[in-house]
């Protein structure tokens, strides 16, 4: 796969290019948590017992980014089970902070998320899987449309109010990324994904549709 252009601003030694084998295997057995504190190895978030056929692992920054809730709420409110129940193959969606478990529930919470929302506390897997770190907000983007004065206001206002919890949230530098497991000959593979270069760089969700061939209402037909 190609790398991205960047623009030169925010460029990063970040690429989209899939992680080697050997990366994979290793990530497979780094250990993320669950609300209760339960480890999990990562392989059976995508390739576990019960698991759907095509999953997408969403990484996120830390629990108090607004961005980052922007984008789940946004996900979590169009990729409904109506909508997934329509595919030919079995979707569905995970999430993975880098902050303390003890957040989960008020995260799912705020933003109405209805995927299972699991944690890496160490930042381990997402430095396997080669995201990376930033001080860089990016532009703005339709799921985040507010100026970066804003999204440093909104921040500043989740500290101040929830100032206890600061150290739990997880490192504000850390960005994450998109990842798509999908069938493969022996167990699922990853067949995309995408690596944050800034703070609000997700993939857009029709865009991230788009990749997985979902409609949507209003929708002309898939691209050609």
């Amino acid at each position: 796969m190609a790398e991205c252009k960047l623009d030169a601003v925010e460029d990063l030694p970040v690429t989209d290019d899939l992680p080697s084998t050997q990366i994979l295997a290793e990530a497979a057995d780094i250990e993320v948590l669950d609300q209760k504190g339960q480890p999990h190895l990562f392989r059976s978030v995508y390739d576990g017992e019960g698991t759907s056929s095509r999953v997408v692992v969403v990484f996120i920054r830390h629990f108090f980014c607004g961005a980052c809730q922007s984008y789940i709420e946004l996900l979590s409110s169009t990729a409904t089970p109506a909508l997934l129940s329509t595919l030919p193959m079995a979707t569905t969606f995970v999430i993975i902070g880098n902050g303390e478990p003890a957040l989960i529930n008020e995260y799912a919470e705020k933003t109405k998320c209805r995927f299972p929302i699991f944690t890496d506390p160490t930042g381990r897997l997402f430095d396997v899987l080669e995201m990376a770190k930033t001080t860089a907000v990016g532009a703005r983007t339709r799921y985040s449309p507010e100026r970066w004065l804003w999204l440093f206001a909104d921040g500043l206002s989740n500290i101040v109010t929830q100032f206890s919890k600061l150290l739990l949230a997880g490192n504000p530098m850390r960005v994450g990324g998109e990842f798509v497991f999908e069938p493969g000959e022996a167990g699922k593979v990853l067949t995309w994904c995408h690596r944050m270069r800034n703070h609000r760089d997700h993939t857009e969700v029709d865009e991230l549709f788009t990749v997985l061939g979902i409609q949507t209402p209003g929708d002309d037909g898939p691209s050609e």
